[in-house]
């Protein structure tokens, strides 16, 4: 019983005061900057690349990522946007391509996908692909689209592997699905 109050002051006095943090990579440029509290990141955080271009902006909670994060590629072009929730990838996410047009965008689960995913073509705007996933694998309609929005080829994945599946011009059998229409068997 004596050791209580020894252990309770090694214990906080070993999670410190919060402390800001600033590194630099060799040349000078800031690397990152933020908060620690002990060993772990609190609050906001910025990372760059070398030469000092922002790589991300986010938060931590306990050194685990929270909230909305936004990164950058080297050249200064967004790279992707979404959130976190104690430290896995959440809700809404876009993924950009180095000369900013947008390349991917879907919702995560846990930091599994789940749910319409869409690839696009490098006009950011025109559909390539729209796939289904569950739990991180592609399970449900997938279909590929040309430039022009004409559909290559569809199909259904189950469990991340092909099922039925359709090439340009090619007409689904009878009692199957349409790719596009979620959970259509």
């Amino acid at each position: 019983m004596r050791l209580l109050p020894l252990v309770l002051v090694l214990l906080f006095a070993s999670c410190g005061s919060p402390r800001p943090l600033a590194e630099a990579w060799p040349d000078g440029t800031p690397k990152r900057s933020g908060t620690l509290k002990g060993p772990k990141q609190i609050g906001a955080w910025t990372y760059h690349h070398p030469g000092g271009a922002t790589a991300a902006v986010g938060s931590f909670a306990g050194s685990m990522q929270e909230g909305p994060w936004t990164l950058w590629h080297a050249n200064g072009q967004k790279s992707a946007e979404g959130a976190y929730a104690a430290g896995l990838r959440v809700g809404g996410w876009t993924f950009y391509r180095p000369d900013g047009s947008r390349l991917t965008a879907g919702t995560y689960r846990a930091d599994r996908q789940e749910g319409a995913w869409t690839t696009y073509h490098a006009d950011g705007t025109t559909a390539a692909a729209i796939a289904w996933f569950q739990r991180g694998l592609w399970h449900g309609p997938y279909a590929t689209f040309d430039a022009a929005g004409v559909r290559i080829e569809a199909g259904v994945m189950v469990a991340g592997a092909r099922s039925v599946w359709l090439a340009a011009g090619e007409q689904a059998p009878a009692g199957s699905a349409e790719a596009g229409t979620p959970g259509a068997v």
